[in-house]
């Protein structure tokens, strides 16, 4: 930020801890919620978009047809960035050393400083480097096994999946053919063929194994005796 002559206010908030509101569809509002205390120095919040407008999500949290209606009568919201996928936002910084250097995606990890470089995002990220021809950068760990990371990951919703199918199409369309896009593929192709499976299920069963999954997740001082 100090190369850009951009002040950082830092905000730190238990909305996740206090809320039990779907993540996923709720995270804009989240995000709103803590601008809301910096109005009286910036009347207007830029959201970085999730996906292109080629290819939205819906329902999803954040979305340029829902983010601008989160704005207020002295406060303008704008959903910024999706005529870009996530990748070509990728090539547009991967010439800048400091943005790359100190990139952070991860959110699941433990260590909330840095990128663990193991769970999806982070993997999602570095192939995005490697679809624009592009070395992983240093803000990843470098001892890295890339190809037994891509056979563990499971993609677990619909926006995770857009996502994979986006980079590689870049991929393709660069005419990449490294070993890599091929466990990518499979990675994607994966997902794809457990869906399937639950789909052919019958509904009973389903709903059965989904009540079941909610019954041990729900926190035990919501459980009614």
């Amino acid at each position: 930020m100090d190369e850009l002559a951009i002040p950082l206010i830092a905000i730190r908030t238990n909305y996740r801890q206090l809320s039990r509101a779907n993540w996923q569809h709720s995270h804009a509002c989240a995000l709103l919620a803590a601008f809301g205390n910096l109005k009286s120095v910036a009347s207007t919040c830029l959201i970085g978009s999730s996906e292109p407008y080629e290819s939205l999500v819906i329902p999803w949290g954040s979305s340029p047809i829902t983010d601008h209606l989160l704005g207020s009568r002295d406060s303008q919201v704008i959903h910024d960035g999706a005529s870009h996928t996530r990748t070509e936002k990728v090539q547009e910084i991967s010439g800048r050393a400091t943005g790359t250097s100190n990139l952070r995606v991860c959110w699941e990890g433990d260590l909330r400083d840095r990128n663990c470089g193991h769970w999806e995002k982070c993997v999602r990220t570095m192939l995005n480097f490697l679809a624009c021809r592009q070395e992983i950068p240093s803000c990843f760990p470098a001892d890295i096994d890339l190809i037994a990371l891509l056979r563990r990951i499971r993609l677990k919703n619909a926006l995770a999946r857009a996502e994979w199918r986006q980079l590689l199409r870049h991929a393709d369309v660069a005419g990449i053919d490294a070993y890599w896009v091929r466990e990518a593929k499979k990675t994607l192709a994966r997902r794809r063929r457990l869906i399937r499976w639950s789909s052919s299920r019958p509904l009973r069963t389903r709903l059965s194994e989904f009540a079941g999954r909610l019954k041990r997740t729900e926190p035990e001082h919501s459980r009614r005796p």
